[in-house]
């Protein structure tokens, strides 16, 4: 009898444990909902700062939600208006096979502008896109500028700049959209260039931009984004194409995103940058990531260090996401970071350091550097003028060389390096030389070598 009482006892406490620790997540599930969807426990609003004002996008995440869909957008337009092809040949069923395949396709662009754009531009059914948009041929999107303003909690308005490349013509032509994100339901709409030239003429960087459009965008099965986490591999790799893309195609607008000080010290005008570029198109064309590294500078910028497969450096200094200055090599200026590094080294590494600058200066073709860092004495009997430098070194090295440091020797305040150079472009093909190097004030150098 007294096991039974005892038992009940038990059961009788489980039991308030169980219903209080039920009541205890019902209510938390209940008041954290009614926190996520803008009112307290109590039932009153909540009040929310929603910054207005028109900035950079520095959330990387949110810039790949709206590349991506501005992605989407000319992937499926100029899909739409290559299907036809020779369709003049076509018998009636293949043209009515196309035809259908077009309006899935308008269908898609059409599920993507918002409906206020549609209203706009009187678009009311899918086969209006087709007679909307011109068309196109197979482009390459490169958006140069990407801004953000919020709208409400949930809601933000995005405003990218770009530029559209035909791949067949290469005809470079300017774009702009607006595209409103809904973070919470994870959709997006589009609104179209003419739509902002009317309505938004002047838009202000750092002022508010309070657009008028219905923050209400209908789910649909188009319109919908996944959320991504970018890594910094994937940044860095695009980091790369777009500079591949822009010093091929757009050589005016990689002059620009070059970095202020570095541009001054390493081109004289634009049309130096444009020589530099034509004779770097071999080596801008197999460009690749090979290695990259982010530090975090003391003064509030990222820097993106990306080597690529020939070892060439290329350094974006961020200040927003996709917005940077670029530094194309370590040695035209110094960077804090670098010196930083330079100078917590040993004097061997030092040394290894300054002979990579020279033939980084070499591999790029730039020989007025490389002569400069020659010991005077050693120039004066060797390389009287810098052309005689320049031919010697184009017919006794390669296009792309890479560094093997076999031993050395300090001698006073000399250091002796016996070094192994190879092809990167094959392997099998070496040179051996001896260089040798003295240090001098912070991160300056001279050299010599055997000839």
């Amino acid at each position: 009898m007294k096991n039974l009482k005892k038992w009940i006892i038990i059961l009788t406490i489980l039991v308030i444990v169980i219903i209080a620790i039920l009541i205890f997540i019902l209510f938390f599930t209940k008041s954290s909902a009614k926190i996520l969807h803008g009112v307290d426990e109590e039932g009153s609003d909540i009040s929310y700062d929603v910054d207005t004002t028109l900035k950079e996008v520095t959330n990387r995440n949110n810039y790949y939600i709206v590349k991506n869909a501005v992605n989407k957008f000319y992937t499926y337009y100029y899909s739409m208006n290559t299907l036809e092809g020779d369709v003049y040949i076509m018998d009636e069923d293949a043209k009515e096979s196309i035809k259908e395949i077009q309006l899935e396709y308008a269908q898609v662009i059409y599920d993507m502008l918002d409906n206020d754009y549609k209203e706009y531009a009187g678009i009311t059914t899918s086969s209006d896109i087709i007679s909307k948009l011109n068309p196109i041929n197979e482009v390459v999107i490169n958006i140069n500028k990407m801004y953000v303003s919020q709208r409400t909690v949930d809601t933000s308005i995005y405003i990218v700049e770009g530029t559209v490349r035909e791949k067949i013509t290469s005809n470079i032509s300017n774009f702009k959209m607006m595209i409103e994100v809904d973070a919470l339901n994870r959709v997006f709409s589009i609104f179209l260039q003419d739509y902002i030239d009317e309505k938004y003429p002047a838009i202000s960087i750092g002022e508010e931009f309070n657009a008028s459009e219905n923050v209400n965008i209908e789910k649909n099965s188009n319109n919908v984004y996944d959320y991504q986490n970018i890594t910094d591999e994937t940044y860095c790799v695009d980091l790369i194409s777009k500079y591949k893309e822009e010093i091929l195609y757009n050589t005016e607008l990689a002059y620009e995103h070059l970095d202020n000080e570095y541009k001054t010290k390493k081109f004289t005008n634009l049309e130096e940058f444009q020589n530099y570029a034509k004779n770097n198109v071999r080596k801008n064309v197999l460009l690749e990531l090979n290695q990259y590294q982010k530090i975090t500078s003391n003064d509030g910028y990222t820097l993106y260090v990306c080597l690529d497969q020939n070892g060439k450096y290329y350094i974006f200094k961020e200040n927003a996401v996709m917005d940077y200055g670029i530094i194309l090599d370590t040695y035209t200026i110094d960077l804090p970071e670098f010196v930083e590094q330079y100078n917590s080294s040993t004097d061997e590494k030092k040394v290894q350091f300054n002979i990579q600058k020279f033939f980084d200066a070499i591999n790029d073709g730039d020989y007025a550097y490389a002569y400069n860092k020659l010991d005077q004495t050693y120039r004066n009997n060797n390389f009287p003028t810098q052309v005689d430098f320049e031919n010697y070194m184009k017919t006794t090295f390669y296009a792309y060389n890479k560094l093997g440091y076999t031993s050395y020797e300090k001698n006073g305040d000399l250091y002796i390096y016996k070094m192994v150079i190879t092809n990167s472009e094959d392997s099998t093909q070496t040179i051996e030389k001896q260089f040798v190097v003295k240090l001098l004030e912070g991160t300056d150098f001279v050299m010599s070598f055997e000839k």
